[in-house]
């Protein structure tokens, strides 16, 4: 990440091979739905490119990047919530 924070626009490529499986395979367990997990790892990597210019390297990159899948799914829980009754 620092790579890319520094302008290394392929190191993204890099960080998005190596973590894609693990963050999409955590995002389904949590979520359950793989349309909803489709959209939350979509989200997951928007806020890893936005994150670019204010990255502030405080643990590790799969420290930083897991912690924020939390807050994405925390964001659609009304949104599975709302959606149960089909």
């Amino acid at each position: 990440m620092i790579a890319y924070a520094n302008g290394d626009a392929a190191a993204f490529d890099v960080l998005y091979a190596r973590n894609k499986g693990g963050v999409y395979r955590y995002v389904l367990r949590h979520c359950g739905n793989a349309r909803i997990a489709d959209e939350l790892f979509q989200d997951i990597w928007m806020t890893v490119i936005r994150a670019r210019n204010t990255y502030v390297p405080t643990a590790k990159f799969t420290t930083w990047l897991y912690r924020g899948g939390p807050t994405q799914l925390d964001s659609f829980s009304g949104f599975l919530s709302g959606n149960s009754a089909g």
